[in-house]
């Protein structure tokens, strides 16, 4: 809207005797331009201002991973939301055609968000609209994640709301992305031989030598596998259940891993030497089974 004031005064440095008018505007204080104007007159006229000239807009625009919570670590194929919201700080006026623009990035599909038809999924602009004094507004955007993007991180990424005739002057406050690690749970296993006895020391398997088996597992993946086992068939015709299974593969009371950090997140705590409870990522854990050999595996390879 516009405001009308009219004042009247004298010169003092008038010699001709004609008086002034002015105006002052002084609202909002740092929001609205002090204006004043001097204008020498023959009578007293009305003045007529335009529309209130903010000087800066203040938006505060945030981005948060709103699902899954207390994570960054997604699955492929899962659903993930972001949540948008921007807060107009002024507390006396409201703004007008506010938009931002959040187009989601590769490896997130579009599915569907809470705006009612304000948000574009495919150009990611949305009209926020109008926005009170002192008041938020928000938007949920769920995406799935696409199945072929096992250990990458992705990154969402928005514009500042804005509105089309004045810029918000400041970023303090905003927070323009979010980042998902797309889980990729791995396991490698190494497996090695050595004689815990060599009677012959001729590096041959020999009736009553007890060869050890060594099993290194190693989580290459980004997230923590809980709960390794390891089974081995035995060929052997040493001691075996019938079903040809390796009995007794256990990993070591200590040293049996190696932990990188962050330290602390490859722990055994079920005690069950049998099985390891967690192996981080990176880490790596150690079983073994150690084997008799009979006469029936001499004869075999004779």
């Amino acid at each position: 809207g516009t405001n009308t004031l009219q004042a009247s005064g004298t010169d003092n440095n008038d010699s001709e005797g004609r008086g002034f008018a002015g105006i002052i505007v002084n609202q909002d204080r740092g929001r609205v331009r002090n204006i004043l104007i001097r204008r020498y007159i023959e009578d007293e006229p009305s003045v007529t201002l335009g529309p209130r000239e903010l000087l800066f807009v203040d938006l505060i625009t945030t981005k948060t991973l709103h699902q899954p919570t207390n994570t960054t670590i997604v699955s492929a194929g899962g659903n993930v939301t972001f949540r948008l919201s921007v807060k107009n700080t002024s507390t006396q006026f409201g703004l007008d055609n506010i938009s931002l623009t959040d187009k989601l990035p590769d490896g997130l599909t579009y599915s569907s968000d809470s705006s009612s038809g304000d948000y574009n999924a495919t150009t990611g602009v949305w009209n926020v609209g109008t926005i009170p004094p002192n008041t938020t507004v928000s938007l949920d955007i769920t995406a799935t994640v696409d199945s072929d993007t096992l250990g990458d991180t992705i990154t969402n990424k928005t514009t500042a709301a804005n509105t089309p005739s004045q810029s918000d002057t400041t970023s303090t406050g905003d927070d323009l992305e979010e980042s998902i690690i797309v889980a990729d749970p791995n396991l490698s296993v190494i497996k090695t031989h050595s004689f815990i006895t060599d009677q012959n020391g001729d590096g041959r398997a020999a009736v009553g030598d007890i060869i050890r088996y060594t099993y290194t597992i190693t989580n290459p993946g980004n997230v923590t596998i809980k709960d390794i086992k390891v089974t081995d068939i035995v060929t052997g015709k040493g001691d075996k259940p019938n079903d040809g299974i390796a009995p007794d593969i256990i990993h070591a009371t200590s040293g049996a891993v190696t932990d990188i950090a962050p330290l602390g997140d490859s722990i055994d705590t079920d005690g069950a030497n049998n099985i390891w409870t967690d192996l981080g990522p990176k880490d790596t854990v150690v079983f073994t089974w150690d084997y008799l050999v009979v006469q029936g595996d001499v004869d075999l390879l004779q």
